[in-house]
């Protein structure tokens, strides 16, 4: 049990290093917050700096509270009595109701002190607001913005700092992946995907050649992620090399879900992570899984040639995905383990393989028009690859030649000329898998809800995309690894702003235009409104929205005759949207 907090003020001496030599030393005082359980900043004051080579702490002149510039542009127009700001806020206000409605706010706040959380949450919303703009631009982007909640200027200087200590502090990370996943509801249902990121870092330890999704020919590391589908919010990540495969990382999976306390979890993943092997770990770390598996493995294909006689049925057709049919089977398959322990009964040592038998369910579904499009896909392919060798062509890649020699007969006559037959029965056969996929589960029991749960899995690929486009983390542009393990968390606090934003915009939409039984709310002049404002916001993309809310501006002036504050107009439909967020300005 660690020692009791005595509740006395903290005191402590903080030196932060220049890239010129430059040591800043600051007097930093913490209160203990008996509620929360740790101690958070009361007050911090610079004390001064050494220069290189020298212990001794000189004083520095005051900073500006405000930004030396709007200070600089204040001194100026001190004399004649004037002074001015004007700040963007439309956006901001929108970013800072998702944070706080969301609860991501506080998840950070109660992973670290006030200080690093109020710039890790500020660092966030720049890069949403901007569009994922480099750090190096953030400067400039503080002409005309707040750092709020910081409340004070960053500097790029400032956020590599912080990314260096938040990426060797893995206490502040996992508290806020524990926070996140204790919003999960009862029944917590967990997609996760790998994604590569390319590096041009030459520092990055974990930087490795290997599947590169970009094939823009660099080093990547990857994104492991993992995504609540309920709530439709990412919840935590793992870093992982790049060269290793997808299927050896669910082990470490199942510990960072165990260690967030979702043991028993759902787990939603494609085929890419389908072994055996993982079968049998989840099941022996109690997890429950839906997984794709190819309709081909051994284990498999005959239980789809006895579906495949029936499947085609009316009574088992998809309500919500025409052209889909769906059946289920249960059966005992038998896994193997590796002994943790041994067991003189059994004569079993640690280290020795073990057989198990548990019951799985093979969902297993035909798409006649899938079916359809693959084998006319199928047979333009075949048609394109004869017709070039009859041609001459003689090198392929590797997916065409593997198709070359599976499907077409090649001979060659006396006279040189090229022959090339269809294999028509292997052809025949490839068709017949057509439009089959397969899911195995070992608790859900009808197809189409396993079938539902899959789908949504593929949100997670969005989010994916929204990481590379939009939060500025399609390739890293930082050279070491503690600069990318903070800011990667700071994108993802982004990104958890951005999922949630969207998932409430969808929620909104739903409901706009919708009569709901209350009489001024049904008034057609009420209803015409909300359509527009519908209208509007499925043809405006999220970042569109943040965009024209920013030409939103604050102005305060003060002057010898009169001091005033005003905010920039906004239209009838631009206050009924803020209205119907709950976002005042």
């Amino acid at each position: 049990m660690g020692r009791k907090a005595s509740g006395k003020d903290r005191v402590d001496y903080i030196e932060k290093r220049q890239s010129n030599g430059t040591i800043y030393v600051y007097k930093r005082i913490s209160a203990y917050n008996p509620e929360k359980g740790y101690y958070q900043a009361k007050e911090q004051k610079l004390l001064g700096k050494k220069m290189p080579d020298s212990d001794e702490i000189i004083p520095t002149r005051p900073k500006a509270p405000n930004g030396s510039r709007r200070k600089n542009a204040a001194d100026r127009t001190e004399k004649e009595g004037v002074s001015a700001t004007r700040v963007r806020i439309g956006a901001s206000a929108i970013i800072d109701h998702i944070g706080k409605v969301s609860g991501i706010d506080d998840d950070v706040y109660k992973s670290c002190d006030d200080a690093v959380g109020k710039k890790i949450i500020s660092l966030a919303r720049y890069y949403l607001q901007s569009d994922g703009e480099a750090t190096s631009h953030i400067e400039k982007w503080q002409l005309t913005h707040l750092m709020e909640p910081y409340g004070h200027p960053i500097s790029e200087d400032t956020a590599h700092d912080l990314f260096v200590r938040i990426g060797a502090d893995e206490t502040i990370s996992q508290g806020i992946f524990v926070n996140r996943a204790n919003h999960l509801e009862d029944t917590k249902v967990i997609a996760y995907d790998a994604s590569t990121v390319s590096t041009y870092g030459q520092s990055h330890t974990r930087a490795r050649y290997g599947y590169n999704k970009d094939n823009d020919g660099l080093e990547t590391d990857k994104l492991f992620t993992f995504y609540s589908i309920d709530t439709r919010q990412p919840v935590c990540y793992m870093n992982i090399p790049g060269n290793i495969p997808d299927i050896m990382a669910v082990e470490n999976a199942t510990k960072q879900l165990d260690v967030m306390g979702l043991k028993g979890a759902e787990i939603i993943t494609d085929c890419g992570f389908y072994s055996e092997n993982n079968l049998s770990l989840l099941f022996q770390s109690s997890f429950n899984f839906i997984t794709r598996a190819q309709h081909d493995l051994k284990w498999i294909r005959p239980e789809v040639d006895k579906a495949l006689v029936n499947i085609g049925d009316t009574a088992n057709m998809s309500q919500h995905e025409p052209g889909t049919y769906g059946v289920s089977v249960c059966l005992t398959h038998e896994f193997e383990k590796t002994r943790k322990y041994g067991n003189q009964k059994k004569g079993l040592h640690a280290g020795d393989k073990e057989t198990f038998q548990r019951r799985v369910y093979l969902h297993i579904f035909f798409n006649d028009v899938n079916q359809t499009k693959k084998n006319r896909a199928l047979d333009d392919t075949l048609s394109k690859l004869r017709t070039e060798y009859i041609a001459g062509q003689r090198e392929f890649k590797p997916a065409a030649q593997k198709m070359i020699d599976r499907y077409l007969l090649i001979s060659e006559k006396r006279n040189g000329k090229i022959e090339i037959q269809f294999r028509t029965n292997e052809i025949r056969l490839a068709k017949k898998y057509n439009g089959v996929f397969v899911l195995v589960s070992n608790k859900e029991k009808d197809p189409f809800e396993a079938l539902r749960k899959f789908r949504r899995r593929e949100w997670i690929e969005d989010f994916f995309e929204e990481y590379k486009q939009r939060i500025g983390g399609k390739k890293n542009r930082v050279w070491d690894d503690l600069t990318l393990d903070g800011k990667r968390l700071v994108q993802f606090i982004a990104l958890c702003y951005y999922e949630y934003f969207s998932k409430e915009l969808n929620e909104l939409k739903d409901v706009l235009g919708v009569k709901n039984g209350e009489h001024d709310h049904d008034l057609k002049a009420n209803i015409d409104k909300e359509k527009r404002l519908k209208n509007w916001l499925d043809n405006t993309s999220i970042q569109e929205i943040f965009d024209w809310f920013d030409a939103v501006e604050k102005v305060d002036v003060s002057t010898p005759y009169a001091k005033q504050v005003w905010t920039t107009e906004v239209i009838e439909r631009d206050r009924l949207f803020l209205e119907k967020l709950g976002v005042s300005l």
